[in-house]
């Protein structure tokens, strides 16, 4: 192994804020590889989506904060794109008049490892498309291998024929995410695999945070406050250490941890909330293939609070069984 000396030498450069903000952007590119530019302001990014081929760029690196209006295509020969200093992407409706079906993303979900999308927060605001509903049915779409990513999707969907948004939609290796959503309905995570360490949060009326998804580890997901019918885990499969929390809901719906899921192993659902303050909840309902999944209510008498319902245990025993079955 070969060692290379490094001097340091006084060059009379101040410590400012600027100067330390390109010192810390040099040392993140040195570990994970240098970009092939640096977007630092919205002339710039401008000028880089306004490009079918992105400038010719490949791995891109993004600092600041910046807007757009419309939908976002990333080319595919865009294979890294970076947040450098908390960056933040919003991307407006202004003036649109049809629904797109995301907001950022690739046109076609691409493959391979050398695909990368991190240390982005994306606002996707639908609220100003002329004719009133969302612009956006998706946020972020057909991408690979994201991480540390918060995405906030805002808009209402009505005039959408699923009558929902997603804040993720088919997307792969999804790693330390957050959906929020703040649309009359909507899904957090819809359609994605290999997730791990994602959470998210909704101000939806009914709202299911992941949905169609499979390959599932260690989410931990908080519900509180009013919410009308959500439902955090529906129809996914491989599940592992995804634990949900229902802590003191109100609700005028129906409120579901796992719903019509299955091949799941070490999943819990803890329900503290009244009979009175919602219409009815259940930990898992119509699930299948569980193992050692366990289920907790703090009133064990309310008729409308199941532990569970219809669902099958196999392998290892689960702590499931409602007292009311």
């Amino acid at each position: 192994m070969t060692y290379i000396k490094t001097i340091w030498e006084n060059d009379v450069t101040p410590l400012n804020a600027d100067n330390m903000n390109k010192i810390e952007e040099g040392i993140y590119a040195l570990s994970h590889g240098l970009p092939d530019t640096i977007i630092d302001t919205q002339e710039k990014f401008d000028e880089l989506i306004e490009s079918p081929t992105w400038l010719g760029f490949e791995n891109i690196a993004l600092s600041g904060s910046f807007t757009a209006t419309g939908k976002i295509t990333i080319p595919s020969t865009v294979k890294k794109i970076e947040g450098v200093n908390g960056t933040v992407i919003t991307i407006n409706s202004e003036g649109l008049t049809q629904i797109e079906d995301f907001a950022f993303g690739y046109a076609t979900k691409p493959t391979g490892k050398e695909y990368e999308i991190r240390n982005l927060k994306i606002l996707c605001d639908s609220n100003s498309r002329v004719g009133g509903s969302s612009a956006f049915q998706s946020c972020i779409k057909n991408c690979i291998n994201i991480h540390n990513v918060t995405v906030w999707q805002f808009g209402d969907p009505l005039e959408l024929a699923t009558d929902e948004t997603h804040c993720f939609d088919n997307c792969d290796n999804v790693d330390n995410c957050y959906a929020g959503v703040l649309t009359e309905s909507g899904i957090g995570f819809y359609n994605c695999s290999n997730i791990s360490n994602c959470s998210g949060s909704s101000a939806a009326i009914t709202y299911n945070l992941f949905n169609d998804c499979k390959n599932i580890v260690n989410c931990d997901i908080l519900i509180n406050g009013d919410h009308a019918s959500p439902s955090v885990f529906t129809n996914c499969s491989y599940l592992v250490n995804c634990h949900v929390t229902f802590d003191s809901i109100t609700s005028t719906g129906t409120v579901t941890g796992f719903n019509f899921c299955k091949s799941m192993g070490n999943c819990s659902c803890v329900i503290s909330t009244s009979e009175s303050s919602i219409f009815g909840a259940y930990g898992f309902l119509c699930c299948d293939k569980l193992s050692s999944c366990v289920s907790t209510v703090s009133d064990m008498e309310a008729e409308n609070i199941y532990r569970s319902l219809y669902c099958t245990c196999v392998g290892v025993s689960c702590d499931i069984a409602d007292q009311k079955e």
